[in-house]
């Protein structure tokens, strides 16, 4: 990850399953900001925005399935613009 470094304040990873979800937070270096276990519903999703809005406030790349989930879920913060992070 020191590839973003300069570029953005936190990475966010989701890790996607049907009863529920786990995200976390990292810095542009890979250290471990924070850590959140969400159910898989409408009231998950608002509780993980809410989570991202608080521990990485800032400029954020968030991974393909954080984007699916985001989509599926109630949407982005409004006016905050995702990075979206691609594998190679």
């Amino acid at each position: 990850m020191p590839m973003l470094e300069g570029k953005v304040d936190a990475v966010i990873g989701v890790d996607t399953h049907r009863n529920a979800h786990t995200a976390a937070i990292l810095d542009p270096n890979g250290g471990l900001v924070a850590r959140l276990e969400i159910p898989s519903s409408q009231a998950g999703y608002a509780t993980l925005l809410g989570f991202v809005a608080e521990q990485a406030p800032g400029r954020c790349c968030l991974g393909a399935g954080g984007q699916r989930l985001l989509r599926g879920g109630s949407g982005q913060l409004p006016g905050r613009p995702w990075r979206v992070g691609r594998r190679g």
